[in-house]
């Protein structure tokens, strides 16, 4: 990141960047994946530190893919029945996975459940990245939503709370924190706008994404007692109090909603979306209806500034999510940001001056691909996984390969046209088939991925108020 370049006029208005031109003068390539692989049930991808692995959630275990040449993906590995020798097991809706040095983890369920079921995570050796060793697992008495892993701690969110772990040996936990520890009033508000939704760590900070409620950065130094450093975002817990019957409807539309955050190299700069969808509550005059990227001068800890905004792709309908354009998960390495938004597509942004990114890329079929993550691999290609997708193509996932470079995509299909695209079969994979490795247990089910009994914050299958599961938002709220 070139710290020179934010130091640009502090009064200068904050842009909201869409479908930016390219430079006039450069040269536009054609941008389109380079490769694809058929996998059921992907959710959440990372890319292994040799850069020739991918590690991929798949809702009832993970799936391994041999990136190595990346207009060639293939699935090498499927475990499946992960803990099924337990009480409430197999581990079922497993939706996230991190990767720090050679460890491999892997976190559920994303959300709780009335019966009993396995809830914690699996550590797995990835010295031979294509061959995971399980070498340790940690039960838990929450859901895990999502994770971040060091190569000494894990941290999880439960909803709540953000709760350390050691994994240097024998997982143990290290300690806990909510936003109740750095102000009692925040009890005070309904949980469902102050969701601990994600976790990232790096160095003796971690960034606890709550939400309404905004981002925590904390001081994990003395991980038995983590200290608030500062907020960013988000509304007082006097203001979110207030709106507490409302809590359904405020925990879906904007001006809130955090929902992942990360930092670049150096920490001076830290991006974070905000997943968020129309709801009646939506006026169309001051608030944005739908969700949106932020980035923000963070060099000051505790005197944080905003500096942009990319809004979201317009799209058809977006109260139904009939075209669902919220972004999702996303990475920032060096000057790229790496994002992902539904069936809104995959971008890349150079953020060398982060109060104007600039658009390099953008690539999107929205009736054929719903994607969950974008993630850098190397200098010439990043990854992207498309989650299920009930609606047009039931149970279709993929990984699938992008240049990492500019380029403009051929006959861009438009995100607000009519009518309803046919469903198409699944692909035939152009790798290892899609099935459960021999020596896994099988599966004992694998749940469907826009199931009401998994809708909450974050899932990013919900669009209106209507699709929740309000057993799901009552088990959250309590």
């Amino acid at each position: 990141m070139h710290r020179r370049q934010f130091l640009r006029a502090a009064g200068c208005a904050i842009p909201a960047v869409g479908a930016l031109p390219a430079t006039a003068s450069a040269a536009r390539s054609t941008f389109e994946p380079l490769g694809s692989v058929s996998i059921s049930g992907a959710t959440e991808a990372v890319v292994g530190p040799e850069s020739e692995t991918a590690y991929v959630a798949i809702q009832d275990g993970f799936a391994v893919v041999d990136i190595s040449t990346p207009s060639e993906p293939a699935v090498v590995q499927r475990r499946t029945g992960l803990l099924a020798e337990r009480e409430g097991g197999p581990m079922q809706e497993i939706l996230d996975v991190k990767v720090a040095g050679d460890r491999l983890l892997v976190a559920g369920p994303a959300n709780g459940h009335e019966e009993p079921v396995v809830e914690g995570f699996l550590l797995y050796d990835i010295a031979d990245p294509k061959e995971p060793e399980r070498v340790a697992v940690h039960e838990t008495e929450f859901p895990v939503h999502n994770a971040a892993l060091t190569e000494e701690r894990a941290y999880l969110v439960n909803g709540s709370e953000v709760v350390i772990v050691d994994v240097a040996g024998e997982p143990t936990e290290l300690g806990r924190w909510a936003p109740r520890d750095a102000d009692p009033a925040w009890t005070e508000v309904d949980g469902l706008l102050r969701f601990a939704h994600d976790v990232y760590a790096q160095g003796d900070r971690v960034y606890v994404v709550e939400w309404d409620a905004g981002t925590f950065v904390l001081d994990v130094s003395d991980p038995a007692a983590p200290t608030a450093v500062t907020r960013i975002g988000g509304r007082s817990p006097e203001a979110l109090a207030e709106i507490s019957a409302d809590a359904v409807l405020h925990s879906l539309s904007m001006p809130g909603n955090h929902h992942t955050a990360a930092v670049n190299d150096d920490a001076s700069l830290l991006v974070l979306n905000k997943e968020a969808w129309p709801t009646e509550l939506t006026d169309g005059s001051d608030i944005q209806p739908l969700g949106e990227i932020e980035l923000w001068d963070v060099r000051e800890e505790t005197a944080p500034e905003r500096l942009a905004t990319i809004e979201a792709p317009a799209s058809r309908n977006p109260e139904k999510a009939e075209i669902n354009t919220t972004p999702h998960n996303f990475e920032i390495r060096g000057d790229r940001l790496y994002s992902s938004w539904y069936d809104g597509g995959v971008k890349i942004h150079d953020v060398s001056d982060p109060r104007n990114p600039e658009l390099l890329a953008w690539w999107r079929d929205p009736h054929e691909w719903t994607f969950w993550t974008a993630q850098y691999a190397t200098e010439a290609f990043f990854v992207a996984s498309s989650h299920s997708r009930g609606r047009y193509n039931a149970g279709k996932g993929a990984l699938v390969t992008f240049p990492n470079r500019a380029g403009e995509q051929a006959s861009p299909p438009a995100l607000t046209e009519t009518g309803t695209p046919a469903p198409t079969a699944e692909p035939t994979p152009s790798s290892t088939p899609d099935t459960p490795t021999p020596s896994s247990p099988a599966p004992t089910s694998t749940p469907a991925a826009d199931s009401e009994s998994v809708s909450a914050p974050g899932f990013g299958l919900l669009g209106a108020a209507g699709a929740i599961s309000l057993a799901t938002w009552r088990r959250l709220r309590d």
